[in-house]
């Protein structure tokens, strides 16, 4: 009987070590089926995330979307997949399911609401240009960026073929003219661009970025043959102030390519000592043909920039500007590189740019008699540094109204120039003037789509919707 008592009472804790068995068991088969899901989806995720990450470089929305929607059933947790179906929806002005393709993202993804409350906003932006029914956008090369190319191409042109007589008579033509643009630049600076510069590279002091090692190569091989060209017109003709002009231009662009628009500190000593070996050739080019300097006012331009990546002292820079106010007292870049000059991240003092810029324009204005020639030069001034000066509106002590005035009597006077709309419209972003923005994108922009200020046609259409956005 005691053997039988003691047999009934391990009984219980038989079954109670069997069901724990059991629920281990259970636990860990359920776990691995868990895990297993986990790294499928977690596969399933990064190769979602690859797929529209390259999709979209190419601007795939369409395809993207059906990515998206598909993923959205196979991983309903995944906020990347909402993401990308907004954003498709977005390209795709589809701004409803936008939103709320966005609001769902940021519910899964809570760190992810500050960037959607702005995509959203956007996308109503988006809803209000579809009812003002304003057209997409389609590409356009405005007719004085066509002329730009023109006169660059036909300066690179003749220099292919060492038409040095050729480059010497049109170079003169420009100079008796004085003509310019829309915008107010010289079309002699822009045919000295077309000397100085490879063939298509932007007129911007940003370097001239390589994809790799090998285009690097090839980049600074074809920098160096165009050096030689111009270098061998420039020995060839010794008095000619355009082979000097141009052969201290090309070293100069070398330097600005090198060094990028950033300040100094941000420039690698080995990319600085390339930009002082181009300065010290372009220095040793202009000071050699310093007897003609009086024949060109782009030799005077070239200088400056020259001495402000030199550092120059403020009395020697102030000599030369002197000297070049004295020989072309109306060309205005003379006055803009002044400018540049003064600002505090180059020699300058705080505030002391701005009171410039009003001294020389309101100097303009006496001279011309006309206030409005004052403001033109003054939003040009502005426009110039706004390149290098970002937020100028909140960073300095810049004027808006004063620019404003300008720009709109600019555009009054060239009333289908996409140059002065796109100037005026971006400076108005910088002044926060959406009623100005809104005009422009309506009665002036509408839908002309140009590379060179909007990358894209969707950033044309997000900065838009942007502007459209309630506030």
């Amino acid at each position: 009987m005691k053997a039988n008592d003691s047999s009934s009472s391990r009984r219980p804790l038989l079954w109670f070590c069997v069901l724990g068995l059991v629920v281990v068991g259970v636990f860990l088969i359920w776990n691995q089926i868990r895990m297993r899901s986990y790294q499928a989806n977690w596969a399933r995720m990064q190769s979602f995330r690859a797929q529209t990450d390259a999709l979209a470089k190419t601007d795939q929305w369409h395809k993207i979307l059906e990515l998206a929607v598909e993923q959205k059933k196979n991983v309903p947790d995944d906020a990347n997949a909402y993401w990308m179906a907004a954003k498709s929806q977005f390209h795709t002005g589809n701004y409803a399911q936008a939103i709320a393709d966005w609001e769902t993202a940021s519910k899964i993804e809570p760190s992810w609401k500050d960037q959607a409350v702005d995509w959203i906003s956007k996308s109503k932006g988006g809803i209000a240009v579809q009812k003002l029914r304003l057209p997409q956008p389609v590409e356009t090369i405005a007719e004085e960026e066509q002329e730009r190319r023109g006169l660059r191409k036909e300066a690179e042109q003749l220099l292919r073929n060492r038409d040095y007589d050729g480059l010497e008579k049109r170079a003169a033509q420009l100079r008796v003219a004085k003509s310019i643009f829309p915008d107010g630049r010289s079309k002699l600076r822009t045919f000295h661009d077309g000397l100085a510069y490879l063939p298509g590279e932007k007129i911007l002091p940003a370097p001239t970025i390589a994809a790799n090692i090998q285009e690097a190569e090839k980049i600074q091989a074809a920098r160096q043959a165009h050096l030689i060209s111009l270098e061998k017109w420039s020995h060839s003709r010794t008095s000619s102030v355009t082979a000097q002009t141009a052969f201290a231009y090309g070293c100069l662009v070398g330097a600005w390519k090198v060094r990028g628009s950033g300040y100094a500190s941000q420039v690698g000593k080995e990319h600085f000592a390339a930009m002082q070996n181009r300065l010290r050739q372009a220095g040793e080019v202009l000071i050699k043909s310093s007897a003609l300097r009086a024949q060109c006012p782009v030799w005077y331009t070239t200088a400056q920039q020259v001495a402000l990546l030199q550092s120059w002292p403020r009395k020697d820079y102030d000599q030369l500007c002197a000297f070049a106010i004295q020989d072309y007292p109306n060309y205005q870049e003379i006055y803009l590189q002044r400018l540049k000059y003064l600002m505090p991240r180059w020699q300058g003092k705080p505030g002391e740019w701005e009171q410039e810029a009003e001294k020389v324009a309101d100097a303009i204005a006496r001279t011309s008699n006309s206030p409005i020639e004052g403001d033109i030069f003054y939003a040009r001034g502005v426009g110039f540094l706004r390149e290098v000066q970002p937020e100028i509106f909140k960073e300095t002590a810049a004027s808006w109204p004063r620019v404003k005035r300008g720009l709109q009597a600019l555009k009054k006077r060239n009333p289908g120039s996409l140059e002065v709309g796109a100037a005026l419209l971006f400076l108005a972003g910088e002044a926060g003037d959406f009623t100005l923005m809104k005009s422009l994108y309506q009665n002036s922009i509408k839908d002309r789509w140009d590379s060179r200020y909007w990358e894209s046609k969707q950033a044309f259409n997000q900065h838009r919707c942007w502007v459209f956005s309630p506030r």
